[in-house]
């Protein structure tokens, strides 16, 4: 029997783009909910225990999330209701990457109260293979996009990491190309 960890921990944080708007964020430009996305990413960011590095969107940055296994990615911004955030997290597997993603979603659908399956496929990030996929739910009435980009671990290892990347439905579509933009630029690190 297959036991997946991340649906606890992962999908259930579509409601962390709420209790993100609590947490200090440092000063920028604002890029918050309902504000156009930044046209681009910018400085590396590094995440040495998870070893992986990726470029944040610009005007964005790393904060601590108390009981998260890796630091939050959080726009800038006024509205104290709802950020646009990147969540980390990674567990072991034996299958094949797409039968983990398979999983995941069959996971979701029977624990996190159901979603609609927007869009599944590849992408390729540098020399890394994954693959992105975007749902969409209600989760305390309100709508959220999100999207998953689930990657393999370096080197064949029996490990997934997935980037939760999370709006709030009716955002600008710029989130779309940010989000995947950020995500190209995804890379294991020594």
């Amino acid at each position: 029997m297959r036991t997946i960890r991340l649906l606890p921990a992962a999908l259930p944080l579509i409601g962390l783009v709420c209790a993100c708007a609590t947490a200090k964020a440092g000063p920028g430009s604002a890029a918050g909910g309902g504000a156009a996305p930044p046209a681009s990413v910018g400085t590396r960011y590094y995440e040495r225990t998870g070893g992986f590095s990726l470029c944040l969107p610009e005007s964005w940055e790393a904060v601590d999330f108390p009981g998260l296994q890796y630091q939050v990615i959080i726009s800038q911004g006024e509205d104290e209701t709802a950020r646009p955030n990147i969540t980390f997290y990674d567990e072991p597997f034996q299958d094949s990457l797409g039968a983990y993603v398979d999983a995941v979603l069959e996971e979701a659908r029977k624990s996190a109260g159901g979603f609609t399956l927007v869009e599944r496929g590849a992408l390729t990030a540098g020399t890394v293979r994954g693959e992105r996929v975007i749902i969409e739910s209600n989760r305390e009435g309100r709508a959220f996009r999100q999207f998953l980009y689930f990657f393999p671990g370096p080197g064949g290892q029996n490990r997934a990491l997935v980037a939760t990347a999370t709006v709030l439905a009716g955002s600008p579509p710029s989130f779309d190309a940010l989000f995947d933009e950020t995500m190209k630029t995804f890379e294991w690190v020594p």
